[in-house]
């Protein structure tokens, strides 16, 4: 049931390797799915964008900005405080705005590249009433240290919320000085930029590694959308239109997404179906209650019903549901551009951990093709009880 998913992770995780954001193996990547498809009888499409080489440099840009601001105003005194409350109300904003997945100054900074997201469509046997669209990412990410583990996560999802509050408090203190010079402003300065410290090291650190094979991220969700385009092939839907799209750059915000939800609002009415990391080892499936960087975006509720529903079904093996935290998939852009979805994930339940999640051992040899069937075969059932609504 696994030999042609093992084929596609393999050619992408084995043969082309580490596929980064706007790289050329990214893009192979993405030329292994159109070919497959074409193979198949599909007439695939190919779309450039362009977006941010990196998901972490507006952070470590942010929390630099704070070390310099907290240094002009310990040692520049009203000047000082002048250029370190127009440095942080720069970075307030902007940090805001980028865990909003919103343009702003500090992506206006930093270089990009091109990417491009890769889809077919199959047609329904009958006039279609209905539109699923299948999402994969096909990039992957740079090696994290601080996704390893539940507990370095634990400190990434502190430090998320810490920050801010530190830009927030770095910038009241700055203000509070251009009117009145009390000496305890400057002891508060220290302890703010004490907060940014830790930032500025572990946001800046990633960009100095090598990207990773991603067989579970996600040659394993790709992998899986290229065995539903062969299935619908022989036998489509009667009334339920079906897309299999791979994006581009969601490892740095997601960007493929975003980029196919603004080009094509002919599919605003659509349900799209994100799959993500479903072959980790000892994992179960999971679908998505909400992903939260600045504010909970939560899945289409008559999505989620049919989610639970079928999960209901599959009693015999476990399909649970949770609330990620600190981090986003491509439900993220979608939700936000008013589309509905949902995304399924696999986790561990001993930790709750995405296995090899961004690290160098995400490799074939550790895909669990157990957890794989059971994930995709889940996903799939959910795309029949969309279609028998239709």
């Amino acid at each position: 049931m696994t030999s042609a998913a093992r084929t596609h992770v393999e050619a992408l995780a084995g043969t082309i390797g580490a596929r980064g954001s706007c790289t050329p193996e990214e893009a192979r990547g993405h030329a292994y799915c159109a070919h497959t498809l074409s193979g198949m009888g599909y007439a695939a499409h190919t779309e450039s964008f362009r977006a941010p080489l990196s998901v972490w440099m507006p952070y470590a840009l942010a929390s630099g900005l704070a070390l310099l601001a907290a240094f002009l105003f310990y040692t520049q005194g009203g000047a000082g405080a002048l250029a370190g409350a127009a440095l942080m109300l720069l970075v307030v904003s902007s940090t805001f705005l980028q865990l909003a997945h919103r343009d702003n100054a500090l992506r206006w900074l930093l270089p990009t590249g091109e990417s491009r997201n890769v889809w077919a469509q199959c047609a329904s046997a009958q006039a279609a009433t209905r539109t699923v669209v299948f999402v994969a990412h096909v990039d992957t990410h740079r090696h994290a240290w601080v996704m390893s583990g539940s507990g370095p996560f634990l400190l990434l999802r502190t430090l998320s919320t810490l920050a801010p509050a530190a830009y927030i408090g770095l910038l009241l203190v700055c203000f509070v000085r251009l009117f009145t010079p009390l000496p305890e402003l400057y002891p508060i300065s220290l302890v703010l930029a004490a907060l940014a410290l830790p930032v500025f090291g572990l946001a800046l650190w990633p960009d100095f590694t090598r990207f990773v094979p991603g067989a579970n991220d996600n040659a394993s969700g790709v992998a899986a959308v290229l065995e539903y385009a062969a299935r619908l092939r022989a036998a489509p839907l009667r009334s339920t239109r079906v897309i299999f799209l791979f994006t581009g750059c969601e490892e740095v915000g997601a960007f493929g997404a975003a980029a196919f939800a603004r080009r094509h609002p002919e599919h605003s009415d659509a349900d799209y179906l994100v799959v993500d990391n479903i072959g980790g080892r000892d994992t179960h499936p999971h679908f998505l209650l909400s992903e939260t960087l600045l504010t909970a975006l939560r899945p289409d509720p008559a999505l989620l019903a049919v989610a639970e529903r079928v999960a209901a079904e599959h009693a015999s093996r476990p399909i649970m549901s949770r609330h990620l935290q600190a981090s986003f998939t491509d439900l993220t852009p979608l939700a936000l551009a008013g589309r509905r979805a949902i995304a399924f994930v696999s986790y561990r339940a001993s930790d709750g951990m995405i296995p090899d999640w961004h690290q160098p051992t995400d490799i074939v040899a550790r895909m669990d093709w157990d957890a794989y069937v059971r994930a995709r075969e889940y996903v799939w059932s959910v795309l029949q009880a969309l279609a028998e609504r239709s």
